[in-house]
């Protein structure tokens, strides 16, 4: 009943935290050779058995708006059972007409990567994006969604970069109506879990001073994934406090 799909890297961003498994921008850059995916119209036609039992089919990349054969994928979806969630994280940089075109005809859920609303900051973590795009492009993706009666989710990864600006992150999309997630980055010279035990300490008390109202229903499931999020801070000091 539920398909995850993750079949190509192409992506036009070269993420700090990431890797060329994930984007092929980077593995350009360090002279990695493009993956090359072996599905065909043979695994198409194999897929089209499984679309009519599924209720959920998730997307990711790379950048799910650059990989051609998602949309072939989408299509037989929406074709053959179009109540079908289609689920798709995307990095926020591609909306066009092609894009609008696909969102109003299938049931699709986005999930939009944000991880700061500092432009200068958001630039460097997601390098080639264009932040006023980016935020351009959210208002796009919740109004289509809006229409259709989905929801749209900010998928943030907190990292030693950006640390200071979750509370305004959470803000933000209680604002927009929209839910929020939080990533766990294990990647070395971004993980917050590497931080010293003072600096988790400062981490934790920071955040505690935050009183985030929380009147609608998805205000309130947002407060609660931000204290989960201090608890998993808080597990990581406990264990450099151990530590120490």
């Amino acid at each position: 009943s539920e398909m995850v799909v993750e079949l190509d890297n192409t992506c036009n961003l070269e993420c700090v935290m990431c890797h060329g498994e994930f984007s092929s921008s980077i593995a350009k850059k360090q002279g990695l050779t493009k993956i090359q995916h072996p599905y065909d119209d043979e695994f198409i036609n194999q897929i089209r058995n499984y679309i009519p039992y599924l209720k959920v089919a998730k997307f990711l990349g790379g950048e799910p708006f650059l990989i051609n054969i998602y949309y072939q994928l989408w299509d037989l979806i929406i074709e053959i059972n179009p109540k079908c969630k289609i689920i798709l994280q995307t990095n926020g940089t591609i909306f066009n007409e092609k894009v609008k075109e696909y969102l109003s005809r299938g049931n699709f859920y986005i999930g939009i990567s944000v991880d700061s609303l500092d432009k200068s900051n958001f630039e460097y973590i997601r390098k080639n994006a264009h932040f006023e795009t980016v935020m351009n492009n959210i208002d796009e993706f919740i109004k289509v969604s809006k229409k259709k009666g989905n929801f749209v989710n900010i998928s943030v990864c907190p990292m030693q970069q950006n640390w200071n600006e979750i509370p305004e992150i959470v803000k933000f999309c209680n604002e927009k109506n929209v839910f929020i997630y939080f990533n766990t980055v294990y990647t070395s010279g971004f993980a917050i879990s590497e931080l010293s035990e003072e600096k988790l300490l400062e981490l934790l008390t920071y955040y505690r001073t935050f009183k985030i109202a929380a009147k609608s229903y998805i205000a309130k499931r947002n407060s609660r994934f931000f204290r989960n999020f201090i608890s998993n801070v808080e597990s990581w000091y406990n264990v450099k406090e151990m530590e120490s």
